[in-house]
């Protein structure tokens, strides 16, 4: 998924990432650093995708590598 199919999913599930990041006791910016891929952190990836109810392979896709 991209950031932005993330971010529509969390809006449509009700998930805000305020409470994603006080469940992980981490900063909202670090989960919107992780949603946007600015970052990573399997943990909040993890957190995401479950609040979402998709795996996170579907979520959080490995980047394909240039040709």
């Amino acid at each position: 998924m991209t950031p932005k199919q993330l971010k529509i999913e969390m809006i449509k599930n009700d998930v805000r990432p305020v409470d994603i990041a006080r469940d992980l006791n981490v900063t909202p910016v670090a989960v919107y650093r992780v949603r946007d891929r600015q970052s990573k952190s399997k943990r909040i990836q993890r957190a995401i995708a479950e609040r979402i109810n998709r795996p996170v392979e579907k979520a959080f896709p490995p980047k394909k590598k240039a040709a």
